[in-house]
């Protein structure tokens, strides 16, 4: 994620900054009560169907919203304000105890939250969320390492052989999506989230139990981001509303 953080920030692609500064400070809390609180708690089953069943949902309710190929999007957040700054930490926060808990879930939750709720476009969002997860994931090491017991030989055995893979793979994928469109991006989301959950299911050995967390992460995760949508769409008429106060302030000033 780091490589292909550098990669963005040398190829200049855009990313919403305001975001990766006060997701990032929640997701620098948040990450460390995931790792030491919320972690040694679920089972590796429990932890991957949670994962993947997060990341279905999501899909869904971006699905929801990109029925109308044609909606409004913005390349940054529109009328910042200071109630924005806690959302974000807030959200960051979740997302940070959701990536301590998995390994990656920071960048999910906060491209939910910039996609659904400000309405960002995806070709934003998504660059943004990678910049996010590198640092959290950097950050997610260094707690670990130095004050929560250290990573286990086995994670640093999976380091090693990733290492030679994802150094090209990250950055290749960021350069990937540079010149795509919005829809594109999303449809390769759908298509990677499906086969992902599917993969779980064929993989873990499923119980009753676990088919019905699977279920029940899959209803709240749809609630969830079916309510950062619902305030996307307020936000929309609250802004469209403002441009409209103005027109008619300046038609006034000119009468």
């Amino acid at each position: 994620m780091m490589a292909a953080a550098f990669t963005i920030f040398c190829l200049k692609i855009p990313v919403e900054w305001r975001a990766i500064l006060y997701a990032g400070i929640g997701g620098t809390v948040g990450v460390a009560i995931g790792i030491d609180i919320i972690s040694p708690l679920m089972s590796p089953a429990y932890t991957k169907i949670f994962f993947t069943s997060t990341w279905l949902s999501f899909a869904a309710a971006l699905y929801w919203i990109n029925r109308y190929h044609d909606r409004e999007v913005h390349t940054s957040i529109a009328n910042f304000e200071t109630k924005h700054k806690t959302l974000l930490i807030v959200i960051g926060l979740i997302g940070g105890i959701v990536s301590g808990i998995t390994g990656s879930g920071l960048d999910i939750v906060t491209f939910s939250f910039l996609v659904l709720s400000f309405r960002i476009c995806e070709k934003i969002a998504t660059p943004t969320s990678v910049v996010l997860m590198g640092m959290n994931a950097l950050v997610g090491f260094l707690w670990k390492e130095g004050f929560s017991g250290g990573m286990a030989i086995e994670a640093w055995q999976y380091w090693y052989v990733c290492v030679p893979i994802v150094v090209v793979g990250a950055p290749a994928g960021a350069w990937f999506i540079k010149n795509r469109s919005r829809l594109f991006i999303a449809g390769f989301l759908y298509f990677s989230v499906i086969v992902q959950y599917i993969a779980a299911l064929l993989i873990l050995p499923l119980n009753t139990y676990l088919i019905i967390f699977s279920l029940s992460v899959l209803a709240i995760g749809t609630l969830f981001f079916y309510q950062m949508s619902r305030f996307g769409e307020r936000r929309l008429v609250w802004l469209n509303s403002n441009k409209l106060d103005s027109k008619l302030i300046s038609v006034n000033k000119l009468k």
